[in-house]
């Protein structure tokens, strides 16, 4: 697989969010409690995510040219990972070590 990893523009956030929610309605959000699966939407909404990169926080993107392929992100405070999604199309492909 040929990918491109940058950083995410503003304008990226609603790709980026609807990656992630895809992924945790099929792999996260089943057999979850409604208050966790509450916090994981609103963490991971277009809008708290645009707001994260107005703040200075870094995303990185995976792009196969304008398609989005996957997403890393780290809190600058202390370095937590909180997120980390590969489409599910491309899981085992490496792309998530390549993100990391």
């Amino acid at each position: 697989m040929d990918c491109e990893i940058t950083t995410a523009r503003p304008g990226d956030a609603a790709a980026i969010s609807a990656l992630v929610l895809a992924s945790c309605r099929k792999f996260v959000f089943p057999g979850m409690a409604d208050q966790g699966r509450e916090a994981l939407e609103k963490l991971y909404s277009q809008a708290n995510l645009s707001d994260v990169m107005h703040k200075g926080g870094e995303i990185l993107v995976a792009r196969d040219g304008n398609v989005l392929l996957g997403a890393a992100a780290m809190r600058a405070s202390d370095r937590h990972v909180f997120l980390l999604f590969v489409d599910e199309r491309f899981h085992r492909s490496g792309l998530g070590r390549k993100l990391m």
